[in-house]
């Protein structure tokens, strides 16, 4: 694919909006930039002879682009240009490797639904939702003004805003946060509609409901995450709690299942492209991230069922909502809660999808909220630290960095899809150091994971918590502690208490225990 922008109308818009800028490009100058782009691509699209769904990919990826490439850079004109030419190219090689896969595919059918589910990265849109806020809250808040929006929503928290969202559409289709994520993916760019030198809603014209507009409003009241928290909770707490079940026989003469997060290593394939700056060895990157899509499509074909982890994997998102849920004593959210109107959901979007792809019937299990073998997955806690580390700073509206989410079951000697944070020069420079990667997982080379546990025998998934000696002891967070210093000062208190009402009889048990016994020898 070759894609197409007028460098020279490029500069032209960046020279008026930036006029006489200075030092380094900050977030209200990305803003700018991203507008500029959209203007252009009005104009004449830069992107051509794409489906629907990896047009829009396509742009989503050239966001962030942009951003990884430009924020905090020192402003110079023609270093914009250059680096909005180069994200492009390899906005085009992105395109190129997906299509090249969907070339594999028998019938048109399962190509178009292989970029369907390419397309539906909600990983990537969670991460231009943030670099674009500005843009997206603005769009939002017009479609707002049609509609009563509760004044209830102002005054919640982060955490009661993201329960919400947590929650089932009026519809029941899905959560709130899949329903928006979706709407932005289709329609993020055409919110709004310029009438007359007036912006207005284009709700109508799109087939977005009020309810909708509900979903996307709540969105917009997250305040308290980073991109980063956003993207694990999405990746890590979402997409990886699904997996499937592969049947291995036709690999080797043992008739055994194996499991793979075979979607959650798809879309973090895709992400990793995405924030990555440079491109060391084309030919090698290409051939690196095409045999890996393939071999997760293989895995696909091959599964018998795709079901949801008793366990989920912590994130700092997930862990906030939970251990809130927790202290307001919610009847109404809770673990397996989230799996059924969340990761359930997400899970019935996709698994019709990828069986079209793979030409295999749909076999999906429901969860059972049986509430007995519920329970998370605790990351590495160096892990944690380090994806906690590369916020730039703490804003709740756009860090520059996301988490390096690296697939759990694709392991090469050198994959470019692993990347070490150089601080000490480029900020946003990755480099492939696989070996010395402290955001790196603990990739296992077989295709067990982690987080569900099978009997070899019985071929049962009745899991338990997986850990090493290395995970975080999660027993003692700030809650637990908070609760037995409660406990133990208000046993102070009653001890106090008998003291002061029965002042002899205290007396004789203290002189009673400081005068040691006489212990006779028979």
């Amino acid at each position: 694919m070759v894609s197409y922008i007028d460098e020279q109308k490029v500069k032209e818009k960046v020279h008026k909006r930036l006029l006489n800028k200075q030092g380094s490009i900050i977030l209200k100058d990305i803003d700018k930039l991203f507008n500029i782009i959209t203007e252009i691509n009005k104009e004449r699209r830069i992107f051509t002879e794409l489906p629907d769904t990896l047009s829009n990919l396509a742009y989503n990826i050239l966001y962030i682009q942009m951003a990884y490439r430009i924020i905090f850079k020192k402003y110079n004109e023609d270093y914009i240009i250059s680096e909005i030419k180069e994200s492009t190219k390899h906005i085009d090689i992105i395109m190129d490797i997906i299509m090249e896969v969907a070339e594999e595919l028998d019938n048109e059918y399962k190509k178009q639904a292989f970029y369907k589910l390419m397309g539906n990265n909600h990983i990537i849109m969670g991460e231009v939702y943030k670099a674009r806020s500005t843009f997206y809250d603005y769009s939002i808040d017009i479609l707002c003004e049609s509609i009563n929006i509760p004044e209830l929503y102002d005054k919640m928290t982060s955490d009661d805003i993201m329960i919400k969202l947590c929650e089932l559409t009026e519809s029941g289709e899905c959560s709130r946060l899949q329903k928006a994520l979706d709407i932005l993916i289709k329609h993020g760019n055409n919110l709004i509609i310029t009438d007359k030198i007036i912006e207005q809603s284009n709700a109508h014209k799109l087939g977005i409901s009020n309810d909708d507009i509900n979903s996307l409003y709540l969105l917009t009241k997250l305040h308290k995450w980073t991109n980063s928290d956003f993207n694990i909770f999405i990746g890590q707490s979402i997409y990886k709690s699904i997996y499937n079940e592969i049947d291995n026989s036709e690999y080797d003469n043992d008739n055994y299942t194996s499991e793979s997060q075979s979607l959650y290593n798809l879309y973090v394939i895709v992400f990793n492209m995405a924030i990555l700056k440079d491109i060391p060895d084309t030919e090698s990157y290409i051939n690196e991230n095409m045999n890996g899509i393939k071999k997760l499509i293989n895995e696909l074909k091959h599964k018998r069922r795709m079901r949801i982890c008793h366990e989920i994997t912590e994130s700092t998102v997930f862990n906030d909502i939970m251990e809130y849920s927790t202290s307001i004593k919610s009847e109404h959210f809770n673990i397996d809660s989230f799996k059924n109107n969340v990761i359930n959901n997400y899970l019935k979007y996709t698994e019709p999808i990828i069986s079209c792809i793979t030409g295999t019937s749909t076999h999906t299990e429901n969860i059972k909220l049986s509430g007995n073998n519920n329970g998370i997955v605790y990351m590495n806690e160096l892990e944690i630290k380090e994806l906690q580390s590369t916020d730039y700073y703490n804003t709740g509206v756009f860090s520059v960095r996301s988490p390096l989410l690296t697939p759990s079951s694709i392991q090469t000697d050198k994959n470019p899809l692993y990347y070490n944070i150089q601080e000490d020069k480029d900020p946003l420079c990755y480099n492939i150091q696989e070996d010395k990667n402290p955001l790196c997982y603990n990739i296992q080379e077989d295709n067990e994971i982690e987080e569900v546990i099978v009997n070899a025998d019985t071929r049962n998934t009745d899991s338990y918590l997986f850990f090493n000696a290395k995970l975080t002891n999660t027993f003692w967070n700030s809650r637990n502690i908070a609760i037995i210093i409660a406990i133990c000062i208000f046993i102070s208190i009653i001890i106090l208490i008998v003291c002061l009402l029965y002042p002899n009889e205290t007396k004789h048990i203290r002189n009673d225990n400081l005068c040691c016994p006489q212990i006779k020898l028979r």
